[in-house]
């Protein structure tokens, strides 16, 4: 028996119903334009992100070992479409029309209740959600994925519900819900419970039969919970099955779920609504949509200002080799160690990094180098790591973190990949290099980059001959097994410049580390070392302010090491400077920074740890003396 519809025949005018759908194609148009420009402007290096945080290698056998089990399609579906994110704008399109998408869907499927244009609003919400969510990186995009299959499925199911009888409707839901759960997991419990709802509030009578996909949903996820081919309840039913395993993820992420299963007992109300504020239902539905798309924007945008959204910005920056790009970020001025890592690196490879080295808010030897323990598996971090020690001649180390990063991904990461396919063809590791060849050349965009990189396997010649890789190999030490930063990064660059001459990236850097760590006898160390020999003829700016200040009462040392008199003028009227301002009780940051902000001096006297530390003691000592009295 077909099941009725108490709402079939309640103030239904067809021409009206005919309007509706016209208008709710022009409103889903403008959905998608909205949600399109909106994602762009506030997602657009999230999307680029994701694309380097995955490899979708078009191999059957790959393919089937990855994605036949429980969600395995979903993820498939979802690794096609963010392999496509490294195109500019196609993160956006492909997200803003998944969400349009899943919001018509919904729609369509409470109409058994109501076609009111009032209900399309509310559908975008759970999207809306789902949206912000990924926000956080560790909120796979298969979530999105596997919510659009929900709504396709529950679609498909409202549309058989007045076309079968009510016994075949209960297998057929019941399959579909256990179908959706092999292919998209968690979502099918939502599935069932959406099915149960719409059908309490559209046919109540035989609305206990739809108990039956909830119950078998239930027991296939505790079956393959109990077998371990899930790793807990949270995967077979919950929105956090689509989050990183080995984190736990907040009760925001109920949120979307919980507005999709409520939207069905919202439907009634809506089409009271139409009924009887027909002259109105048109602007009060385009102020509710805009109101929502405005609330949207403007908490999505401060989501964007999340420590993570500048670094993961950078990070595409640094994917692509475009470092005039990151240097024009607006993120360059953060006093944050870990975005310093990717401006110094910036600016090394624009050959600036000791000109224009204090032309930004360097906080320590950290702005050089992150090397807390505590980061060192992140793999958002180690990408980068892996560089930074590249660019510094350390293939080990590098080839070490690309390695960590590659082997910390369940599905790879091609920039890594290609790090290991350079390090190991400058090692003479060829097979290694191969196989990594190999993998890539299963990619749709990294395949060329990869089938080139086949002229340098077992070519010695071409190798050697090459700018990139030629002059990474002359660096390579002796002893190559011990070079794995396990002595220190400073240490591991005077061992590169000792062996290579020739490195002057890793010799600026190196010289970075002296001036952060106002190291006064490794300056002089490396002054005595290295100045007049091939490495460095001729002493850099910053060097000499450092050679100058840690030797003011030696100046023919300073001369003999390459300092100027230009640079011995300067500091000296430094100093009478600072002695004026103490007698003044003047401030000297600010007095000292138009002429010589972009100084080590500057750093040393105002901007460096060691005197953050000293003013700040400084300001609790008046505290602490005043508490006494």
């Amino acid at each position: 028996m077909v099941s009725p519809n108490p709402y079939a025949g309640v103030g239904r005018d067809f021409s009206n119903i005919k309007m509706n759908k016209r208008l709710a194609y022009i409103f889903a148009t403008l959905i998608l334009v909205l949600l399109v420009l909106h994602l762009q402007h506030v997602q657009r290096y999230l999307f680029f992100f994701r694309e380097q945080m995955m490899m979708f290698l078009y191999d059957p056998s790959i393919i089937a070992d990855r994605y036949l089990g429980v969600a395995g399609p979903a993820q498939l579906l979802s690794h096609l479409m963010v392999q496509f994110f490294k195109l500019p704008y196609m993160g956006a399109i492909v997200t803003g029309g998944l969400c349009t998408l899943s919001a018509l869907l919904l729609w369509k499927s409470l109409w058994r209740i109501t076609q009111s244009l009032l209900l399309l609003p509310l559908a975008v919400l759970p999207t809306i959600f789902i949206c912000d969510g990924l926000f956080d990186v560790y909120y796979d995009y298969v979530g999105l994925v596997a919510f659009f299959l929900f709504t396709l499925f529950l679609f498909i199911d409202q549309w058989l519900a007045p076309r079968l009888s009510d016994w075949w409707r209960m297998a057929a839901t019941t399959l579909l819900a256990l179908l959706l759960f092999w292919m998209a997991g968690a979502v099918a419990m939502l599935f069932a419970v959406c099915s149960l709802v719409i059908e309490v509030v559209a046919a109540p009578r035989k609305s206990w039969q739809l108990l039956l996909p909830i119950l078998a949903v239930a027991i296939v996820g505790a079956i393959c919970v109990k077998t371990s081919l899930l790793a807990g309840y949270r995967y077979a039913f919950q929105n956090g099955a689509y989050y990183e395993p080995i984190l736990k993820p907040t009760n925001f992420y109920h949120t979307p779920w919980i507005l999709t299963a409520v939207l069905p007992l919202l439907a009634p109300l809506t089409h009271f609504v139409s009924g009887k504020l027909r002259p109105l239902w048109l602007t009060i539905c385009s102020l509710v949509l805009l109101v929502l798309v405005g609330l949207f924007a403007v908490h999505s945008a401060n989501r964007n200002g999340q420590k993570m959204y500048p670094m993961i910005a950078m990070d595409h920056f640094i994917v692509t080799h475009d470092w005039q790009g990151l240097l024009d970020s607006p993120y360059t001025k953060s006093g944050n160690f870990l975005l310093m890592n990717r401006l110094n690196l910036a600016l090394s490879h624009e050959g600036k990094l000791l000109d224009n080295f204090f032309d930004y808010p360097q906080v320590g030897p950290y702005s050089i180098l992150t090397e807390l323990k505590q980061l060192s598996l992140d793999v958002e971090i180690t990408t980068t790591l892996s560089e930074i020690f590249y660019q510094m001649d350390n293939i080990a180390s590098a080839m070490e973190k690309a390695f960590n990063t590659v082997e910390g991904l369940r599905y790879g990461s091609p920039s890594n990949m290609q790090m290991l396919v350079r390090t190991n063809i400058i090692f003479g590791a060829y097979p290694l290099a191969e196989k990594y060849i190999r993998l890539l050349e299963k990619t749709l965009f990294y395949k060329d980059w990869a089938s080139d990189q086949r002229r340098y396997l077992y070519n010695e010649e071409l190798i050697n001959n090459d700018p990139e890789y030629g002059a990474k190999r002359k660096s390579l030490p002796p002893d190559c097994e011990e070079f794995t930063q396990s002595r220190g990064a400073y240490a591991d660059l005077l061992l590169t410049i000792r062996t290579n001459p020739k490195a002057t990236a890793a010799r600026d850097y190196a010289i970075g580390y002296l001036l952060l760590a106002n190291d006064t006898p490794h300056i002089n160390a490396f002054a005595d070392e290295f100045y007049g020999t091939e490495l460095m003829p001729e002493t850099p700016q910053r060097l000499q302010e450092a050679i100058v200040a840690a030797n003011e009462k030696d100046l023919d040392y300073c001369r003999s090491h390459g300092v100027s008199e230009q640079t011995i003028q300067q500091y000296q009227q430094l100093k009478q400077m600072v002695v004026d301002a103490r007698r003044n009780n003047q401030e000297i940051g600010g007095l000292l920074r138009p002429q010589y902000g972009n100084t080590y001096w500057y750093y040393l006297l105002v901007t460096s740890p060691q005197i953050a530390k000293l003013i700040e003691q400084s300001k609790k000592q008046p505290e602490a003396s005043m508490s006494a009295h």
